[in-house]
């Protein structure tokens, strides 16, 4: 994925917590990913791609799902978590998506979940996974829309933290509200049949959404103090506000979209 990849572990302390971090992120998403992955039908024998295959849980339920007789490309810019599941059904490769060709073609199914958001090109990185389906493959995106996420009774602190939470995903290169765009980047690309589904909410503090929240705010502490627009201390008390029970929160909104190349028969 080109472009720096802010929440990256750059030392072992660093790289443990970015473990933990991506743990949440598969407890929080993979119900969402593996619902619409089920509707899309994957079967035995299929042929597919794990686009930022991250800690490996789709890539390894992707496995089970095709079976000895197909195979599951899982690419990653740092694909040795995946490799050490050691599945003899997942092919773990270092892959950068706007760099690199495709790591293979005519592929039944590609799945993509929290990567566009952190791409320059979006636009650019849809249409090459687009082109590595055969004709009625289908490519599903999971992506989040931050726009809304806030806590339900009003907090400075959420507030500083917030802007310049916005301010350093912006300088990284990210697309906070990228969810809702989907459905555009996946007709865009010239996929048939775009459908999708949006799961927001409401959530207390302490709930597996705010830890995850909880988690990205310290992955990002170093940078978002840097530029002076929240403390430490802000930091912190957002922190306990997002473990405190009593809290509510306007969740952000998960966002599944798929859709099929047109012509062939449907995967």
């Amino acid at each position: 994925m080109t472009g720096a990849y802010v929440l990256a572990g750059r030392d072992r302390a660093g790289r443990e917590a970015e473990r933990e971090r991506l743990e949440l992120v598969q407890r929080y998403h993979d119900p969402l990913s593996v619902a619409a992955l089920e509707a899309a039908g994957v079967d035995a024998g299929w042929r597919v791609w794990e686009v930022g295959a991250g800690a490996g849980s789709i890539a390894r339920w992707l496995a089970e799902r095709v079976g000895p007789g197909g195979e599951v490309v899982a690419t990653d810019l740092d694909p040795s978590a995946v490799a050490a599941l050691g599945l003899p059904n997942v092919r773990a490769v270092r892959h950068d998506v706007l760099a690199d060709p495709p790591p293979a073609d005519g592929l039944d199914l590609v799945h993509v979940r929290l990567v566009l958001l952190h791409l320059p090109r979006r636009a650019e990185a849809v249409a090459r996974m687009a082109a590595a389906l055969r004709p009625g493959g289908m490519l599903v995106a999971g992506e989040i829309d931050f726009a809304g996420h806030a806590p339900i009774a009003p907090s400075a602190a959420w507030d500083r933290v917030w802007e310049a939470f916005a301010e350093t995903v912006a300088d990284a290169g990210w697309d906070p509200e990228v969810g809702g765009r989907l459905p555009g980047l996946l007709e865009a690309a010239g996929l048939d049949g775009v459908e999708g589904r949006a799961l927001g909410g409401y959530v207390r503090g302490g709930s597996l959404r705010c830890r995850l929240q909880r988690s990205t705010f310290e992955r990002l502490r170093g940078a978002m103090t840097a530029g002076g627009g929240c403390a430490g201390a802000d930091i912190d008390e957002v922190g306990r506000l997002l473990m405190d029970p009593a809290a509510a929160f306007r969740a952000p909104t998960a966002w599944t979209v798929w859709g099929r190349r047109p012509g062939g028969p449907r995967a």
